[in-house]
């Protein structure tokens, strides 16, 4: 209880780098659960808890990892929460609400992690990678969405692209360029970038 009600979100990562796999990253997800709608500086504290006092990835099966909480995360954002959009009588609106929560769980895995880490560029392209491959995920869900063809704009999905089309990706492009299990995931996220820009300007016509 003193982590949630004393707002100590920097102690996270050391107190759940203690328990076992399991409630590690039980304990990792309820706290960015909580913290959805806090600040940037809040979700950036979590995220640095994480990194240094959790291994990035899994090294047995008794302790919990990084890599182990952003998938958890990247499928609870997924998942509808029955009854927080119901009052919403317009369908279409209750899908936009829903797409704008699951593409913050891009922003999570779209942080610098400390210079300090171990391995850190790596870390930083394998948090990438990750990110475009759920994002392409999100845009396809996303483009379904849209064949409304309903003036309001695809929150969700030029959310994502927010998180993404920034320094981060232009910095790592190259390198990842090289891996050649990338390049189609990149593809596909810059022709789903284009997709939703054809489709903004779409949108604008019909409000006119």
């Amino acid at each position: 209880m003193f982590l949630f009600s004393k707002q100590h979100e920097e102690l996270v990562g050391i107190y759940a780098s203690q328990l076992a796999r399991h409630r590690c990253i039980d304990l990792f997800v309820h706290m960015m659960e909580l913290r959805l709608n806090s600040s940037v500086h809040v979700k950036y504290k979590i995220f640095l808890s994480g990194m240094e006092y959790l291994p990035f990835s899994a090294v047995d099966d008794s302790k919990g990892s990084f890599e182990d909480i952003m998938e958890r995360i990247l499928l609870s954002f997924r998942e509808i929460k029955v009854g927080e959009y119901d009052k919403l009588a317009d369908v279409a609106e209750q899908h936009r609400l829903q797409s704008l929560q699951k593409a913050k769980a891009i922003q999570r895995l779209r942080f610098t992690p400390a210079s300090t880490i171990t391995n850190v560029k790596e870390v930083s392209e394998k948090l990438l990678l990750r990110a475009l491959v759920h994002s392409n995920i999100l845009f396809r869900e996303f483009a379904l969405i849209s064949m409304w063809r309903v003036p309001a704009m695809p929150i969700g999905a030029h959310a994502v692209l927010s998180f993404l089309l920034a320094e981060p990706l232009k910095q790592h492009s190259e390198t990842l360029d090289e891996d050649c299990n990338v390049p189609e995931d990149l593809r596909e996220f810059q022709d789903w970038s284009v997709y939703y820009s054809c489709d903004a300007t779409y949108r604008n016509w019909l409000k006119k």
